[in-house]
């Protein structure tokens, strides 16, 4: 086995958002050299002009980052934290043209109510009939229901209008949304769940129908849609991680389920691009991730995994099958003692096997640590 890889301190923060400032404030703490990417405006996405990953070369402690249109040399990081934020969207609700009846994101209504209360206009506030539509079209993110809920809770902190709350779905598993939700339903807001939903426009307001009832609302409160950024898939196909189905980043596979961890080594993801939560538990998955890299750059050499693949490179045939199956980009092909095999790099290993079943001649076996270790001390 080849000497430790040694451990690049820089840390590469992508994105310019709330979490990617987050993330590289605790880099910066902690005394780490932070690489500030925005990767904005891929392949005509219509963001801001900004540095762009082209491609990543190299392992966990040791990437070598290209960047777009860069007359420089190659970026050198110990690891790359993807924070990218997400997107949002107005929410798919068909307001008839011509419509006096207003309709409102909840902050831009808590806002609303906070600048008209400086006009004195509590009493006309605390008359108004507010329906606030959750789940519409489909189920509110837990980012904006909790969003909506607080922005339900300064409103009636201010005014006290009638307000009552539709939703099909809501996920209130999490503490910030249980007590929102809770503390709301005890302050007076009615909560209405319904299977469909029918939205009738007039000149009175808005007409809520459900399968139980049908009330009349001067007001609609719309929190947005959440959706990843457009470049999301661009950004994962650049730097060998992967999106899910719905879009976002994705940290998950079958093996290993830590917080931020992808299936490249070395690469995590943090809070809005990967996480949908409450703003505290999305603040607090950047925490957690950024601890994971600051413990991997201090540490001065790349930790091997528990077990991970090992080629007999005698027997390889050099069909590359196994560097084309790799979800890990774990392999590559390497020349030792005049002898061109494939290679697996221990530290950039997942331990998870698609290699050893793949691999046509059985070339590749997979080998703990510890028995290794042991063997090179003898």
């Amino acid at each position: 086995m080849s000497d430790p890889r040694l451990i690049d301190p820089r840390v590469m923060v992508v994105g310019q958002g709330e979490d990617a400032q987050r993330a590289a404030a605790l880099a910066e703490a902690a005394g780490c050299a932070v690489v500030r990417v925005p990767h904005t405006g891929a392949n005509g996405d219509g963001g801001a002009s900004g540095a762009r990953i082209a491609g990543v070369d190299g392992y966990v402690g040791g990437f070598s980052v290209r960047l777009a249109g860069a007359d420089e040399a190659p970026v050198g990081v110990g690891a790359i934290v993807m924070a990218l934020g997400n997107r949002r969207m107005p929410a798919g609700v068909d307001v008839p043209k011509g419509s006096h009846v207003p309709v409102m994101t909840p902050m831009a209504w808590a806002e609303k109510v906070r600048r008209d209360l400086r006009e004195e206009y509590r009493v006309a506030w605390a008359r108004r009939r507010v329906v606030v539509l959750l789940d519409h079209p489909s189920d509110t993110p837990k980012e904006t229901a909790a969003e909506t809920l607080r922005a339900v809770q300064d409103v009636i902190a201010l005014a006290h209008p009638g307000i009552y709350a539709y939703y099909r779905n809501l996920q209130v598993d999490t503490h910030q949304l249980e007590r929102l939700t809770r503390e709301t339903r005890e302050a007076g807001v009615v909560y209405c769940r319904y299977d469909q939903v029918e939205l009738a426009f007039g000149e009175d307001g808005v007409t809520v129908t459900t399968e139980e009832s049908q009330r009349l609302g001067d007001l609609l409160v719309v929190p947005e849609a959440i959706h990843p950024p457009v470049y999301a898939g661009d950004l994962a196909a650049r730097t060998g991680i992967r999106v899910g189905g719905d879009g976002f980043l994705q940290d998950v596979n079958m093996r290993h389920v830590g917080a931020g961890e992808t299936v490249r080594r070395g690469i995590y993801v943090a809070g809005r691009c990967h996480l949908d939560a409450d703003a505290e538990t999305q603040a607090a998955d950047v925490d957690r991730v950024m601890a994971k890299v600051l413990a991997l750059v201090a540490g001065g050499v790349a930790r091997l995994p528990d077990e991970f693949a090992q080629v007999a490179s005698e027997e390889c045939i050099r069909c590359l099958t196994c560097i084309r199956t790799c979800p890990h980009g774990a392999i590559e092909l390497r020349t030792s003692e005049e002898v061109t095999a494939a290679h697996v790099v221990p530290e950039a290993c997942w331990g998870c096997g698609m290699c050893v079943a793949n691999c046509p001649v059985r070339a590749i076996t997979l080998v703990p640590a510890a028995e290794l270790v042991e063997q090179e001390a003898v």
